[in-house]
């Protein structure tokens, strides 16, 4: 089975957790999958289209095509899938975004199957009378796997270090709990992210802070620093559709991770099983506390965590998940044929 997949460029990290993470797996399942950057399609990319015909299927990967692109391929390609894993139709604050919400409606007519993130993304499009697959992002988890024990796993003197993982753009969440990681004590907050200009440090007091800039090379041993991940949200219509990529990454990593109950993370953590739940800055300053103070359920906490997303998030399984898909839709596209 020959799939092409259609998408912006390669460092996107949608197309890194979504795509690139899940080649080898479907190479050994027998589905070839080409990959084309759109960016270096140029002014050839009509041209292109054409060679669609070629393939069982056609994914394309967050991209929202314009209705030229969408009359040419759809013109030419057996069967289209859409993949997208954010809430594209909000801006960051939750309010719409009236023709991004068109085009996504456009788009999610034009598909013959749409896969996305998490449920909330497919109550998105689940209006548009198209067969709808929710594929969680996945995670390596042979690349994110846990650590040697670190010293404040052993000893309770050593600092705790609470660490999170992201994008300038998304320090606004952090900024939130900033006055409660002020008040616990024994701990230093660690972030890795492009930048920290945005971050207002003064609300965190007299607690220790530390910064490292993020890359791809980097990121595991960067995460592996931590000794418990935090995944801070602000709830709208936007952060709903987030997939929780950074704290499968912390929880992978074998983690205790403490998350906002927004969106996916509701689906990811079982509540003081493989993670903790925290709303309020109440709750942030006890859930903190309690994992800072015990270091035998950090270490409980964190196993359960990597075998939760070892059972359900992996590449494997969602390898498994996107095969059935393009297996599914290359069938359709044969009885469409003999019809």
């Amino acid at each position: 089975m020959d799939v092409l997949v259609l998408t912006s460029r390669p460092e996107k990290p949608s197309y890194r957790y979504r795509v690139e993470a899940l080649l080898p797996g479907l190479a050994d399942r027998g589905i070839n999958v080409r990959v084309l950057f759109t960016r270096d399609m140029g002014r050839w990319r009509f041209r292109r289209y054409f060679d669609c015909s070629k393939y069982d299927s056609v994914l394309i990967q967050k991209r929202i095509l314009r209705p030229v692109d969408r009359f040419l391929l759809r013109r030419v390609a057996r069967r289209v899938i859409f993949d997208f894993d954010d809430a594209v139709g909000f801006d960051s604050e939750g309010k719409p975004r009236s023709r991004m919400q068109k085009r996504l409606a456009a788009m999610a007519h034009f598909a013959d199957h749409i896969t996305c993130g998490n449920n909330y993304l497919a109550s998105l499009v689940a209006t548009h009378d198209k067969k709808v697959t929710v594929v969680p992002t996945s995670i390596d988890t042979d690349r994110f796997a846990p650590a040697k024990e670190k010293e404040s796993m052993v000893d309770s003197s050593t600092r705790v270090v609470v660490g999170w993982i992201g994008s300038q753009k998304n320090l606004k969440h952090l900024d939130e709990v900033l006055p409660v990681l002020a008040s616990v004590d024994g701990i230093v907050l660690k972030v890795v992210a492009d930048s920290v200009e945005s971050l207002d440090l003064d609300r965190l007091g007299e607690t220790p802070f530390e910064f490292e800039n993020w890359s791809a090379e980097t990121e595991v041993a960067q995460t592996a620093s931590f000794d418990i991940g935090i995944m801070p949200l602000l709830d709208n219509n936007f952060t709903r559709g987030k997939c929780g990529c950074k704290a499968l990454q912390c929880m992978s990593m074998g983690l205790p991770t403490i998350c906002s109950p927004v969106g996916m993370n509701c689906d990811l953590i079982q509540p003081g099983i493989n993670g903790l739940l925290a709303e309020s800055p109440g709750e942030w300053g006890r859930s903190l506390n309690q994992l800072v103070g015990d270091v035998a359920r950090r270490r409980k906490i964190g196993e359960q965590a990597r075998a939760h997303v070892l059972n359900r998030y992996s590449a494997a399984a969602a390898v498994e998940q996107m095969a059935g898909v393009f297996e599914r839709a290359a069938g359709s596209a044969r009885r469409s044929t003999a019809a």
